[in-house]
Parts: structure tokens; sequence; C-alpha cells
């Protein structure tokens, strides 16, 4: 028994819809991209094909019908929701971090505890687990300044440190008083 033309069209577009639906759930899952492009391809080939579906016997074009603008609908409101979400997904991707442990270097913080020599930090809204290398120790609700990072653990020392540095350089800076200049 051979098989009439349009229920192998039929066949073929219920393959690919198929298929497209396969590949855009694994692109979901995966990230990588390509899946979704594959998958809204062969959604549309599906679509195409629907469209060409000639011959079909009485009987049946009413299934036929019906059939053919439900996949093609749900395959192009499927396809147009996997392609937001896998633009969507590549948008995130290319965000960087918020925070990188290299940009809190000389940012200032608030000791949550006594870091003697370890303890916690509260920076920029995130809490830290820190290590006070020198003498003296920081203290609760002191103010901490990074000298550096390892892993997740902040290297910090009392900022008193840092103001008292910013006040010697800013007397280097300044020209002597009261001498004038001969000419």
């Amino acid at each position: 028994m051979a098989l009439d033309p349009w229920v192998i069209s039929l066949v073929a577009a219920g393959t690919f819809l198929v298929i497209g639906i396969i590949l855009m759930i694994l692109e979901a899952k995966m990230g990588i991209g390509i899946l979704a492009v594959g998958g809204i391809a062969c959604v549309v080939i599906a679509v195409v094909i629907l469209f060409r579906i000639e011959n079909v016997p009485d009987e049946y074009v009413y299934f036929v019908n019906i059939l053919r603008y439900t996949i093609m609908i749900s395959g192009v409101a499927l396809s147009v929701f996997f392609g937001y979400v896998a633009y969507k997904g590549y948008q995130v991707r290319k965000i960087k971090p918020k925070l990188e442990a290299e940009s809190l270097i000389g940012k200032i913080g608030i000791a949550k505890t006594d870091i003697d020599p370890k303890g916690q930090v509260n920076l920029e809204g995130e809490l830290w687990s820190a290590e006070c290398k020198q003498k003296p120790y920081a203290y609760e609700k002191e103010e901490v300044e990074v000298i550096g990072f390892e892993g997740l653990t902040l290297y910090v020392r009392p900022a008193i440190y840092k103001k008292v540095e910013e006040e010697m350089n800013k007397e280097k800076t300044k020209p002597p008083r009261g001498k004038k200049s001969k000419s």
C-alpha cells in the first residue's frame, strides 16, 4: 500500500516540528545558541511543508486544515518564545559580574565582627570573609580598607592607615611656606 503524498507531507511536517521543539528545549537547558536556531529552522520548514499540502481527499480536508493551522500557530508561537529566551540568555552571558574581587582593592568597608586576625566585612552590600595580616587588628563597626584578596577572603587593614597616607601625601605636595624666591 503506497502512501499518498499529502500523508507523507503531514508526517514530515510533524517530524520537523517535533525535532524543532526538542532542539528548543535542549537550548533552554544548555544555552548554546545554535540549538535555538536549528529548532526555529525546523519549525519554519514544518510550516512551509504544511502550506504546500495539496490533493487532500474530501473526507480529510477538515482534519488536515485544523491540524495545519494548529501546528503553524503553535510552531510560530514556540519559535518566538524560544527565540526570545535564547536571546535573553545570550545577553545574560555577556554581562560581566557586578563585583569582581580585583575591583574591590582600595575600597572601604565596615567590619561586621572583630577581625583579629579573621572576621567578616560588609563591603558594597555584600558580606565577605576577611583577614587582617598586620596589627593592630580591626574591630567591629570600624572602617577597613581592602588591600588584597585570595579566593573569597579579603585582606584588610584599618582604614585609618589610608587616611594617614593621604594626609602625608598632601603634606609632601604642598610648597614650603615662608621662603621667597630671589630674583
